[in-house]
């Protein structure tokens, strides 16, 4: 988009097109939970497991009594480790999530938009221009050689300012 004052462009909307957005975000959020459960028991695993080794070994009653507390004390650090490690995890997935969700779900937007409102009326047709980062230019490029083709534009129009904003 272009800029119209000074000021930076600024997104009004954080979900623009939910049906795209929301599968996406889920689909992260889902991919991190699962991430952050199979680390977690992973790593409880291997403290237990080498516990139980150690306590397998011909040790005296106190001795057995001390590495019950280390291990103890070892499985709650992991646990606040852990804890802070999934928070940090998830939300840099779901933020990622996000983040692609409107790189994918904003030009769908924006040309599900530009369709009815060409369609009902409220604007003359015009070129399809996307965002530098977001995905499908050569579906706006096919577009507006689509437009240009069946007459919709006229060639000068569809090449004013060929690359994307």
């Amino acid at each position: 988009m272009k800029k119209k004052t000074g000021r930076p462009y600024i997104r009004r909307e954080l979900i623009s097109n939910p049906s795209v957005q929301y599968r996406i975000i889920f689909l992260f959020g889902f991919l991190a939970l699962l991430y952050a459960a199979l680390n977690y028991y992973i790593s409880t695993y291997a403290v237990t497991a080498f516990g139980r080794d150690v306590l397998d070994l011909s040790l005296t009653h106190a001795e057995r009594a001390d590495v019950n507390i280390l291990l103890d004390q070892r499985l709650r650090t992991l646990d606040a480790q852990l804890a802070v490690f999934t928070f940090l995890s998830v939300s840099m997935l779901l933020l990622g999530g996000v983040y692609l969700s409107h790189r994918i779900g904003g030009p769908l937007h924006q040309l599900d938009r530009y369709l009815e409102d060409v369609t009902e009326g409220r604007v003359p047709p015009r070129r399809i221009r996307f965002r530098k980062p977001d995905y499908f230019h050569e579906v706006a490029r096919r577009f507006n050689a689509f437009q240009v083709k069946y007459g919709i534009l006229k060639e000068e129009a569809a090449a004013d300012g060929d690359p994307a904003e």
